[in-house]
């Protein structure tokens, strides 16, 4: 039927999609890279250390990229970063400015977007992620509820409105 014929052309143009990105190199961008890698190694002994003292001091490291629109940081970070990142147990969050929504603060709600999607859809698929106590999803969303009062918790929702499964329920 025709209907079969789309999605079987429209599963191939994804599988061509796919590898595409996956072939894609990143012409001159080896220092940038490196860059990044070198980062990375520096965020990953840090964990690797005194992670109770780390704990205390409430210690929390990110690598930002900025520049100019259709630069190429979105397939720099996910190339130069994806799997090194995910082998030393860090998520990629990224965000993109949306011109339209006129919104500053949008790349930042998109960012937070994808990583409370992510710590959500982790702590349902494992019935939480810590193997034992409670999982990160509870631990943030009971932070949240004890350190702001229900109007500061409605702002961070209507500023984070792909968070509020994380964020919790309003009180």
């Amino acid at each position: 039927t025709a209907a079969e014929s789309s999605r079987n052309i429209n599963r191939e143009s994804d599988n061509i999609a796919r590898l595409r990105v996956s072939n894609m190199q990143l012409h001159g961008r080896d220092d940038d890279i490196k860059l990044l890698r070198s980062k990375l190694r520096e965020l990953t002994k840090k964990k690797d250390g005194d992670e109770e003292d780390a704990a205390k001091n409430h210690v929390g490291e990110m690598i930002l990229v900025s520049g100019t629109s259709g630069t190429g940081k979105s397939a720099l970070i996910h190339k130069g970063l994806g799997n090194h990142a995910a082998k030393s147990g860090y998520i990629i969050a990224s965000g993109k400015f949306n011109d339209r929504l006129l919104s500053p603060l949008s790349a930042f709600s998109d960012a937070m977007t994808c990583l409370a999607k992510y710590i959500t859809v982790e702590h349902n698929k494992k019935g939480g992620l810590s193997s034992g106590g409670s999982s990160i999803a509870t631990l943030i969303r009971d932070k949240i509820q004890n350190e702001f009062d229900e109007e500061d918790a409605e702002q961070l929702r209507r500023v984070l409105p792909g968070c509020a499964e994380l964020l919790g329920a309003r009180r």
